[in-house]
């Protein structure tokens, strides 16, 4: 009887301190909890928010990041599907990359850059007309280095292999040979998806 009361305190204690491990925290996880208010809950960008004269037009947040991170990597850009391919791809007609944006930082207001960060970008035709049905790719790539995968110009290769890749198409533009770099350098992805509203009346 006192060996089984004794193998009931030691199970009991095995349990309390092997649960501190057992559930991933938010800190540990691969990915990062990441979104905008001007995005509301369908995915839907408030109408209210257009194309300004800054870089990023949609306010961003995001949550807790893994220990260890050391720069932040933003990517926003605009795509639709290529009837030329029946929809099985993407034409980018605008796509930006912020670098070097500091851990420190848990948002970007609309219109603006973090301090000491690079901005480059890959246009058709710069600023974008905002119209109803366009669809926006935004991810947060937390790293524990320097990124080394994005090209110092941007060209269609990249913006359409990370776009693919981001909306599981598996299939990338064969001009880059940049397009999962991104992905495999980082610790933890944030990303979503948004629409452009009707405007309103």
């Amino acid at each position: 009887m006192r060996a089984f009361w004794l193998w009931l305190g030691l199970l009991a204690v095995v349990q309390i301190f092997g649960g501190c491990g057992g559930e991933s925290s938010s800190e540990d996880s691969a990915t990062i909890h990441f979104w905008s208010p001007a995005v509301q809950p369908n995915g839907v960008i408030s109408p209210r928010v257009s194309c300004g004269l800054g870089t990023i037009w949609l306010p961003l947040k995001w949550g807790s990041l893994p220990s260890g991170t050391k720069e932040l990597v933003l990517y926003f850009g605009w795509y639709k599907k290529d009837e030329k391919r029946r929809g099985q791809g993407v034409v980018i007609p605008f796509g930006s990359v912020i670098r070097k944006i500091k851990p420190s930082f848990h948002g970007i207001a609309a219109n603006t850059l973090p301090p000491e960060s690079e901005f480059s970008y890959f246009t058709v035709n710069n600023c974008q007309p905002v119209r109803k049905g366009q669809s926006y790719l935004v991810e947060l790539f937390a790293l524990d280095h320097p990124q080394r995968a994005v090209p110092t110009s941007l060209n269609v290769g990249f913006v359409t292999g990370i776009t693919e890749e981001a909306l599981g198409m598996g299939r990338f533009a064969g001009n880059s040979a940049f397009e999962t770099k991104l992905s495999e350098e980082a610790l933890a992805v944030g990303r979503f998806t948004a629409t452009y509203g009707p405007k309103p009346k």
